[in-house]
């Protein structure tokens, strides 16, 4: 009798465990259900050196991804890293230009992917750095549009 209160005391404490450990199923990931807008086709003019930054657009909180902008302090390498976030998922690419003063704007696409990283040269002035990431709704956004002081003393 006290074999049966012990097994079946037993047989309760594994299920009691089994439950608790999560073996069960898992809740369905939902999918963002929020409307996108169809993007507008529109000629895209060419693309001039320009002195300074413009300003950047914010990522909708759900699409939020981030980047780290390098200047080596030892030669003129500017490198962008892809550090994620809630949104990669979402990413269909990131474009990165780096405008060198006084030089030709040099475009390269950085792997939304964490960890990857795009090295561009730049030059020994003050050079523009701008990264655009676009969604796979077609949306693009300028998430960083930054002026880079080479500083060989840094």
């Amino acid at each position: 009798m006290k074999l049966m209160t012990l097994l079946i005391s037993l047989l309760a404490v594994l299920a009691a465990l089994s439950l608790a450990a999560g073996c069960v199923d898992a809740p369905a990931v939902e999918e963002d259900q929020t409307p996108t807008p169809a993007p507008t086709q529109s000629p895209t003019p060419a693309q001039t050196p320009t002195t300074g930054a413009s300003p950047t657009q914010t990522l909708p909180p759900t699409r939020y991804v981030e980047v780290q902008i390098n200047r080596d302090p030892l030669n003129t390498d500017i490198t962008v890293f892809f550090r994620g976030g809630v949104g990669q998922e979402w990413v269909s690419s990131i474009d990165v230009t780096v405008t060198p003063e006084g030089g030709t704007p040099e475009t390269a696409s950085l792997e939304p992917r964490v960890g990857s990283q795009v090295t561009l040269p730049g030059s020994r002035g003050t050079d523009r750095v701008e990264v655009v990431v676009t969604l796979r709704s077609g949306e693009s956004y300028r998430i960083k549009d930054e002026m880079l002081k080479f500083n060989p003393h840094a």
